[in-house]
């Protein structure tokens, strides 16, 4: 089980997990002057998937694109 499912198991709508993930993340490590939005001026690490996680949060599992501080780590075919 992951943690998104853990996440989905206790009733947790899609937006809130994605916050979670991200912006809240980064309040949490007090770094959202720097990171957990994108916005121009700040460090972004971007990933992509196939279906929109905000309908299907499950998507998140399989990642088919990964850029972290402007570097390409991972791209599917």
């Amino acid at each position: 089980m992951s943690i998104i499912d853990s996440y989905v198991d206790a009733g947790l709508p899609s937006e809130f997990i994605l916050k979670m993930m991200t912006i809240n993340a980064a309040r949490l490590l007090g770094i959202e002057n720097k990171r957990g939005i994108i916005k121009e001026g700040l460090a972004a690490d971007i990933i992509a998937t196939q279906d929109n996680p905000l309908e299907n949060i499950q998507t998140l599992k399989h990642v088919t694109f990964v850029m972290k501080d402007g570097q390409v780590f991972k791209h599917a075919k």
